[in-house]
């Protein structure tokens, strides 16, 4: 974060960085589709698109772009006993999702 944003802890301030899963969405297709298929969403980096948003894309933006990632890291920055914290949630591949 550091590095690519210029984002760095306050003083005093914590982080803890969490990985989550979509279970529901585990779970789903686990019954319909079996395990096979959902090991094979972890691992696979497809773009999924109409051709109609593939040609809006560059080749850059097309190379990154996933329809589902089923898990993501989240860090969460806090002062003990402040209400106020930032959550930032990361991709797998280490871009930031939203924040």
């Amino acid at each position: 974060m550091r590095a690519n944003y210029d984002w760095r802890p306050l003083e005093g301030y914590s982080q803890v960085a969490t990985f989550t899963t979509d279970e529901e969405v585990q779970v789903f297709i686990e019954l319909e589709e079996g395990k096979e298929t959902w090991r094979k969403l972890l691992t696979q980096r497809e773009f999924h698109c109409e051709a109609s948003c593939k040609d809006k894309l560059d080749e850059e933006d097309r190379s990154k772009a996933v329809s589902y990632y089923p898990y993501e890291w989240m860090v969460r920055h806090f002062l003990e006993g402040d209400a106020a914290e930032v959550d930032i949630f990361f991709y797998p591949d280490g871009n930031v999702n939203l924040f």
